[in-house]
């Protein structure tokens, strides 16, 4: 303090104080030192304090939000729990008949068959170098040519060029069909017409020459691609034949609900092609001069199963027992008609399948005819009665059209619908409208309204058929087959 400064004489003691008294002023006192610390630790436990307090909220706020949410589950109604699908299986039977068999069925290596005699005339050998037999050029013909330079039978040059050295081979197979050309040259494309199911080497070859050939699917048998309601026939998963082809000449009304959508598509099927015999022979039978019909009706079995009184496969597949229903209404007094039942007697003409009483005398039943035989009947008949419902592709059909004939037709049917217009015949949904539809196509007839060649001429046959299964795969498989230069139409090939 400033007092005690009257008590130091020394002058270099009083000039030590005030160097002190100096110092003193510039330095903090030690309470207002204390005060400043106080604040930092009060500071720091007000912090501290805050942050504790914001995690017991955050803490309280979760456990009352996670109470509430068990609260609100807990009143939910309970949902079912889900069924597991059980495990697919292997069809314990010999053959294919899911596509989950198809995956991981094993199957046995595969065997070709043997390559079929060649046609060399009138006659047939193992190949065209064994048509001759020693007789030279005369004996090679048919699907064989001379080669005069090097003096042998030879192939036709080109019919085989385009192809797999083992499509001759597998075109033995029965449910597969080769592509021709109109100059009858082969392309590298089988078709697959019917279910092969039980086969295990034919699935095994298909298997192994999937990725080289081009194999399609093409509606010619039943329901196919889909399974059969036919008792007589073998059951397969209907995903089975729409999924393992690549493309499909088909006859669904709605092909969208049957192959999946990487499956390229064309309504195209075997009763579209080969119409030219039918077409001359009706012109032929029009140049003989106008004729009486001797029939107004004629059904087309298909060597029905008269052993067993027309029930079995066949039977079924041709709607028999429809058909007598129907027969009944046209044997009737009311209309009175006469009619054809082809291959409803067995083939040594002895035994016959029950036809309605009402139609003695007025139906003609005869033994399986061939083609040419029935398509006369046709001619001689005022319409066909298509009664079918399992049928994909009815070849009958097209070709009563192209005779120049109508054609009355379950609507019912599978394949075929697509044929019917005001100028080719009539539907009739069941038994309830038959007799509506049976008036008209009779009416129609007699006024000559229909135009059933025509229609032919204009959409189906080779010509046109072969031209849109030609751009079909131009533009879809361009690029795994290889099409000889110059070709108008693709065909399917006929035994």
């Amino acid at each position: 303090p400033p007092k005690r400064l009257s008590f130091i004489s020394s002058q270099s003691t009083i000039m030590t104080i005030i160097s002190l008294k100096s110092t003193a002023n510039i330095s903090t006192p030690i309470p207002v030192r204390r005060r400043k610390n106080a604040r930092k630790i009060l500071s720091s436990k007000s912090f501290f304090c805050l942050s504790a307090t914001l995690l017991l909220l955050y803490l309280s706020l979760w456990i009352f939000g996670l109470l509430e949410f068990s609260g609100k589950r807990s009143s939910l109604p309970k949902q079912p729990t889900p069924k597991l699908r059980p495990k697919p299986r292997l069809s314990p039977e010999k053959g294919i008949y899911s596509l989950y068999d198809f995956q991981h069925k094993p199957l046995p290596e595969a065997k070709l068959p043997r390559a079929p005699d060649v046609l060399c005339g009138a006659h047939r050998a193992p190949s065209c170098r064994d048509c001759p037999q020693g007789n030279g050029a005369a004996w090679c013909n048919g699907e064989c040519v001379w080669n005069h330079e090097k003096q042998y039978c030879d192939d036709i040059p080109g019919t085989w060029d385009y192809v797999h050295p083992d499509y001759k081979h597998l075109t033995q197979i029965q449910a597969f069909q080769e592509v021709v050309n109109e100059n009858d040259v082969r392309v590298n494309i089988i078709l697959v017409k019917r279910p092969i199911i039980h086969e295990e080497n034919v699935w095994a070859l298909f298997k192994k020459y999937r990725k080289d050939i081009l194999f399609m699917g093409i509606s010619s048998f039943e329901m196919y691609p889909r399974s059969s309601p036919n008792p007589f026939s073998k059951n397969f998963s209907d995903d089975l034949f729409s999924s393992i082809f690549p493309g499909w000449l088909h006859m669904e009304r709605n092909p969208e609900e049957v192959f999946p959508e990487n499956v390229k598509r064309i309504l195209l099927s075997e009763s579209d092609f080969k119409l030219k015999a039918p077409l001359e022979q009706g012109y032929s039978y029009e140049r003989r001069g106008q004729q009486k019909r001797k029939y107004d009706w004629v059904f087309s079995g298909t060597d029905q199963d008269v052993a067993n009184n027309c029930v079995g496969w066949s039977s079924y597949a041709k709607n028999w027992s429809f058909a007598l229903q129907a027969m009944e209404v046209m044997c009737s007094p009311e209309f009175n008609l006469k009619g054809v039942v082809v291959a409803s007697r067995d083939k040594q003409n002895t035994t016959a399948c029950t036809i309605p009483p009402e139609c003695h005398g007025k139906v003609l039943q005869t033994t399986f005819i061939p083609q040419p035989e029935l398509h006369n009947y046709i001619l001689d008949s005022k319409f066909l009665f298509l009664p079918q419902v399992d049928d994909a592709s009815p070849r009958v059909a097209s070709q009563a059209l192209s005779l120049n004939r109508p054609v009355l037709m379950n609507q019912n049917i599978a394949g075929g619908w697509k044929y019917m217009n005001d100028k080719t015949g009539e539907f009739f949904h069941d038994l309830s409208n038959f007799k509506q539809s049976l008036s008209t196509i009779l009416e129609k007839e007699r006024n000559g309204m229909y135009e059933p060649r025509q229609y032919v001429l204009d959409n189906w046959g080779d010509e046109k058929a072969g031209a849109a299964f030609l751009d079909f795969v131009k533009e879809n498989f361009g690029d795994r087959v290889n099409i000889p230069e110059g070709t108008r139409m693709l065909l399917p090939g006929f035994a």
